[in-house]
């Protein structure tokens, strides 16, 4: 499962997921720049959950992540795994 932390959110989340096995993208190191239009293409193009703070430019993406910016990594790893169950 391939999932893309937008720009909005910290470092920290990408490095935990990636230890726990997620094959992770972070905006910050693709574009910093880059518009949510095109985060969320990028998304679709890899079939990808997006993990985002921005919830109201991204209610409209199937699967989002909407967390807090200041959510715990523990509590985004839990609404993951309760995401990805959905998807099988």
């Amino acid at each position: 499962m391939r999932i893309i932390v937008d720009a909005c959110l910290r470092r920290e989340i990408v490095d935990f997921l990636e230890s726990q096995g997620y094959v992770c993208d972070y905006i910050n190191d693709i574009d910093p720049a880059m518009s949510d239009e095109a985060v969320k293409r990028l998304g679709y193009r890899n079939d990808a959950i997006i993990i985002t703070a921005d919830k109201e430019d991204f209610n409209d993406y199937d699967l989002a992540l909407l967390v807090d910016a200041d959510e715990s990594i523990y509590r985004i790893r839990g609404m993951l795994k309760a995401l990805s169950k959905g998807r099988r």
